[in-house]
């Protein structure tokens, strides 16, 4: 092997997992559930955040959206805030005391009243997080009759009832709004869906008709519109099927290894006590410096949990179920983001041969280096099978080290095996595998999220799969997977699928 210059060596790696953005704060108030942007505090640049949120003294929920050394996004907790109240979000030290990192102020009840805030025992779910009155009201119809309460599928209007939408052109909205507001129908807003050549109105009946009576008048008057209730729409069970439909295998369930094979993970820590990896096993070992600030757990917690996680009632299993995970810890923090030295690297593929790793999943990236190709060459040689994603720059050249020979380069696909708009391409890529609004686990919660990384996990399953029924070697495994792969894009192998989507074979 070359003489390698470990000790300078500071490449950085970048991780390679996007989670999509969310609602935004609305007004000079908020709702519960919406998320706050706010610029991050100093004493919390160089530290983790710990974040609650604290409302007349007591210390409520918060959940960090991102974390960089000049941003912060914080969602706020769904129930338990007052109208009308100001609020801190804080984070909590070690010793129990807290920092304001920011403060706002819930919104006044759209109904008058005092009590509970949004989400503070209504059923409905409106706007961000704003649900029905507080229970015990008897809400009335102007004609004395019961009104019928929004459920907790349907967003709450301000009588209690459900909203309604409706969607044509501006023009037909504008006859439907003359005629509702003659009959004692509240407009509560308009949006403009300026792309789609329509506009939608969100209503409150305010009891003086039932939708089959309103869309009766506006048949009646000839107003050409769409109307129906305004549901709320949950994340299909919060299971990643379309992923295990794309790979051939059964919803929510992976291929239980029929003998342990050994998976190693280079990567950030591994939040071994997340729910999501009960069960699993997981040795780990951490290659950074005394002075080093550990990164996030988030990336590489999702990363096995998709490789062998048992599942959870929130999130599915693991493609393989049974694999023993290797855990290198390589990436600490630098100025808001995780890195990997190229020497960490180095000393994390070491400890995967000298612990008789067979296989090993790189969700990383960064730019042809020498030595780094010196040392991937050196451990293929001692058979130890690389996976890596080709990076998530959408760039017509696959990041390092997926692009070097030795190593299986995976691209990320969507559930309509389409390219991942951010995915790199190229000659060196390998296979496709599902990588884009994925769920995963994020804290104690879940969470979407998009990247090259997490195709590189699916893939490296499959490949424990194929080590476990038959104990091929590389180029005997690759033939394997050439030969079942979906072939996408144009026939053959391409630069921006590869071989295609590849596959799993049957649970054996």
């Amino acid at each position: 092997m070359k003489r390698l210059a470990l000790a300078v060596a500071l490449i950085a790696i970048t991780l390679f997992g996007v989670v999509p953005s969310a609602q935004a704060q609305q007004g000079n108030c908020v709702l519960p559930g919406d998320i706050l942007d706010v610029p991050t505090p100093g004493f919390l640049r160089n530290a983790t955040p710990n974040l609650r949120t604290r409302v007349s003294g007591t210390l409520l929920p918060a959940t960090l959206i991102s974390h960089t050394t000049s941003r912060l996004r914080v969602r706020l907790p769904l129930s338990g805030l007052p109208y009308s109240v100001q609020f801190h979000v804080v984070h909590v030290e070690p010793n129990g005391s807290t920092k304001v990192v920011a403060s706002a102020r819930i919104c006044d009840d759209p109904n008058g009243g005092g009590g509970l805030g949004p989400g503070g025992g209504g059923t409905g779910t409106g706007p961000g997080g704003r649900s029905g009155l507080g229970q015990g009201l008897s809400l009335r119809t102007p004609n004395g009759q019961p009104l019928v309460r929004a459920t907790r599928n349907e967003v709450a209007a301000p009588s209690g009832g459900p909203e309604y939408l409706l969607i044509g052109s501006s023009e037909e909205v504008a006859r439907a709004q003359t005629m509702m507001s003659r009959e004692g129908v509240s407009i509560l807003r308009n949006t403009s869906l300026g792309a789609l050549g329509a506009r939608m109105s969100a209503v409150d009946l305010n009891g003086r008709m039932s939708l089959a009576e309103l869309r009766s008048r506006l048949a009646r008057q000839r107003i050409s519109v769409i109307v129906d209730k305004h549901s709320v729409y949950g994340a299909a069970k919060g299971r990643t099927t379309y992923a295990n439909r794309l790979l051939g295998l059964a919803p929510d369930t992976g291929c239980k290894l029929n003998r342990p094979v050994r998976v190693g993970v280079i990567d950030g820590p591994v939040d071994t006590s997340n729910p999501a990896l009960r069960g699993v096993s997981v040795k780990s070992t951490s290659v950074l410096f005394p002075r080093d600030r550990t990164g996030s757990v988030d990336h590489a917690t999702g990363i096995v949990a998709l490789i062998s996680g048992w599942g959870t009632d929130k999130l599915p299993q693991g493609i393989s179920p049974g694999a023993e995970i290797f855990s290198v810890v390589a990436f600490a923090r630098n100025g808001g983001r995780s890195v990997a030295r190229l020497e960490s690297i180095a000393q994390g593929l070491n400890w995967m041969v000298e612990n008789n790793v067979d296989i090993v999943n790189m969700s990383l990236a960064g730019p042809k280096n020498d030595s780094l190709e010196d040392i991937v060459k050196t451990v293929a040689r001692k058979g130890l099978i690389m996976v890596a994603a080709t990076g998530n720059g959408g760039r017509a050249a696959v990041a390092y080290p997926a692009s070097d020979p030795n190593v299986i380069a995976i691209t990320a696909v969507d559930a309509r095996a389409r390219l991942y708009k951010h995915a790199n391409g190229g000659p060196e890529v390998d296979f496709s595998a599902p990588g884009v609004d994925l769920l995963l686990p994020r804290g104690r919660g879940t969470t979407f999220a998009s990247g090259t990384s997490y195709a590189a996990a699916f893939a490296t399953a499959i490949i424990a799969q194929e080590v476990a029924r038959s104990g091929l070697r590389k180029q005997q495994l690759l033939n394997t997977l050439r030969q079942r792969s979906r072939d996408l894009g144009r026939p053959g192998r391409d630069s921006r699928f590869g071989w295609g989507l590849i596959q799993a074979d049957s649970c054996k």
